[in-house]
């Protein structure tokens, strides 16, 4: 195999790639978002450097369906997201995300380095 070709692979194993060829697209997705305020000392705990939690001691948790994304098939996640700032700049954390799809924790970890991991089927 030469170089030019595995340079040119969007995952590995070369002879099976784990998720379609980006880019993406997510079609009809479902959103449902909870709000929580939680204790200041825990978040920042959370919170990697360079980031700051932005001050709210907001929490959010979300269950997002995705129906339609292709190259990655149907699934559903779910996830931890802490509103920060970077350098003053407002940004979100993601802090934890689990997916009920292959495809899509690999792609997410790989192309768009998201804490993804194995998380339950739905019910």
């Amino acid at each position: 195999m030469k170089s030019e070709t595995i340079i040119s692979l969007q995952s590995m194993p070369a002879a099976s790639a784990s998720y379609g060829r980006p880019p993406c697209r997510f079609i009809n997705r479902e959103y449902f978002t909870v709000s929580y305020e939680s204790d200041p000392d825990l978040i920042k705990a959370a919170v990697p450097e360079p980031l700051e939690p932005d001050g709210s001691n907001l929490v959010l948790y979300e269950w997002i369906k995705m129906p339609d994304s292709s190259g990655l098939g149907t699934y559903e996640e779910s996830g931890i997201v802490i509103p920060c700032t970077y350098h003053g700049e407002a940004c979100n954390f993601t802090a934890q995300m689990y997916l009920n799809n292959g495809p899509a924790i690999l792609a997410g970890r790989e192309i768009w380095g998201f804490p993804k991991e194995v998380g339950p089927a739905p019910p």
